[in-house]
């Protein structure tokens, strides 16, 4: 493992191997985090660090703070962060009118800017209109977009790309402690539940009908769910019913939920479908990983991981 940091006075420094280390990164959460820690005397302050792993990005991402300990036993110095999203999380836009934006102008005006390097869409503009009012941020223009252009939430990679169309990962990992390939694991919580489902949506599709269309849920119902929802869509034009589809998707996902702790670094996986044994899932889903603690201390590496079951495309 290398760390490098740039100072505030841009001076690139390489920094001894930490005492402890832990990230923390979510599909959820915009910016990942870090906390890690260095048995050094001092340390001119940072602006920026870069956590590498055979050769790969880990962690790349800005300072936020700097504390120093003095103790018996000796001195350390914690240096937290957050991941190069906090830029754009951090910034506000400016206010302006697009029509029909593309994402190469969606990246030189409100990505590039902030240090990031790259990303990760197509050459097809936005076809419509986007408003950029005060006091919202660089990140909830990029967010807008996206759903917008590609239905996907972005994400910025650990080497500084944002990726924009919903390609964090394309890993396919397997964790299993009997097949010789699998990453094997300590320990496995399986949870399942069912209150987020819903079972009926009742759609109010014309202002001169009441709630006359139904979509049911057959999962939901066949689990013996009853979790009913009301639609109006009856002012709204194109295809409605989708609205009400997308809702039914939307309850039926991270219905099962798989927590894993790894003795071994599972980084960059933030994303990436995944099986467990013989861990069983809907047909028509999969697992994906959401959630990724890495922790790096005297008692060793474990990767902390939370599966959930989403559907496939």
């Amino acid at each position: 493992m290398n760390v490098f940091a740039i100072t505030e006075g841009g001076e690139k420094v390489m920094l001894p191997q930490p005492v402890s280390l832990c990230i923390n990164c979510e599909i959820d959460v915009p910016a990942d985090d870090i906390t890690i820690t260095f048995a050094m005397n001092s340390i001119p302050p940072l602006a920026f660090l870069t956590v590498t792993e055979n050769g790969s990005n880990i962690f790349m991402g800005i300072v936020d703070e700097q504390e120093k300990t003095i103790g018996a036993d000796g001195t350390l110095i914690k240096i937290t962060g957050r991941s190069m999203a906090a830029l754009l999380l951090d910034n506000e836009a400016k206010p302006t009118n697009y029509t029909n934006l593309s994402d190469e102008v969606l990246f030189y005006n409100h990505i590039e800017p902030y240090g990031l390097t790259g990303f990760l869409g197509d050459d097809a503009s936005y076809i419509g209109n986007m408003s950029i009012d005060k006091g919202v941020t660089q990140w909830q223009v990029v967010e807008d977009y996206c759903g917008k252009k590609y239905n996907t939430v972005p994400r910025i990679n650990e080497e500084g790309i944002a990726v924009l169309n919903g390609s964090i990962s394309q890993k396919k990992l397997l964790f299993s402690n009997t097949v010789k390939r699998g990453m094997p694991y300590v320990s496995c919580k399986i949870k399942t539940k069912r209150h987020s489902m819903l079972s009926h949506i009742y759609v109010r599709t014309s202002p001169a009908d009441g709630y006359t269309t139904t979509l049911i849920n057959t999962t939901a119902v066949k689990k013996g769910v009853m979790r009913r929802r009301y639609l109006n869509v009856a002012d709204m034009k194109g295809r409605t019913l989708d609205i009400g589809d997308k809702m039914i998707e939307k309850s039926n996902q991270g219905n099962l939920t798989v927590t894993l702790c790894c003795p071994c670094g599972v980084l960059g996986c933030l994303g990436a479908m995944a099986t467990v044994d013989d861990i069983a899932v809907e047909n028509g889903s999969q697992l994906t990983i959401s959630k990724v603690r890495y922790v790096l201390s005297s008692q060793g590496q474990y990767t902390y991981l939370t599966l959930k079951e989403v559907l496939c495309g």
